[in-house]
């Protein structure tokens, strides 16, 4: 035969369609993916670049923060360091005048004390025993107690004369 078999020639040709249409499809669905691969990726990149934005948005207002925090704290240690230094100039002075508040108090004990003595001394000196109950004290060695203290008693009662003491005072 002399030319060519139709249903050969047929089947080949639908099996040429069949592998290109498989051929285009593959070439499609590669186009697709392709396709979708690069719009993820597009949106990859700009899912990046606004994280990469939102990233430096964000130290930048953290260290703001921490700048605004860091110069708060700084000024209230200011003003805690003057307060303290107030405070310590308070209890100086306060504790000089307590010094000299003690020092004078001591020193109007001394003057007190020395007044007190002087005063002492001069009672010893103006209040001397009267004669009398000397000489019943004296006398009264061998005597009851009782005898003695009357006899001291009527010393006292008689009146006492003498250039420092008063009439009537012993």
């Amino acid at each position: 035969m002399r030319g060519y078999d139709r249903r050969a020639v047929d089947e080949y040709v639908t099996e040429l369609i069949d592998l290109v249409d498989e051929l285009e499809g593959r070439q499609l669905r590669e186009k697709v993916v392709q396709r979708a691969l690069d719009e993820v990726g597009e949106q990859t990149a700009g899912i990046l670049q606004h994280a990469h934005e939102t990233a430096d948005e964000l130290a930048a207002r953290s260290r703001a923060q921490a700048e605004g925090r860091i110069q708060r704290a700084e000024r209230e240690a200011e003003i805690a360091k003057t307060d303290a230094d107030a405070y310590a100039q308070e209890v100086v002075v306060d504790t000089r005048l307590l010094w000299e508040q003690r020092q004078a108090l001591l020193d109007d004990i001394r003057r007190l004390a020395d007044e007190v003595l002087a005063t002492a001394e001069e009672a010893v000196e103006r209040l001397t025993l009267p004669d009398a109950v000397a000489d019943a004290a004296n006398r009264s060695n061998g005597a009851e107690p009782t005898e003695t203290l009357e006899v001291a008693a009527e010393a006292l009662d008689e009146p006492q004369g003498g250039p420092e003491d008063p009439p009537g005072r012993a």
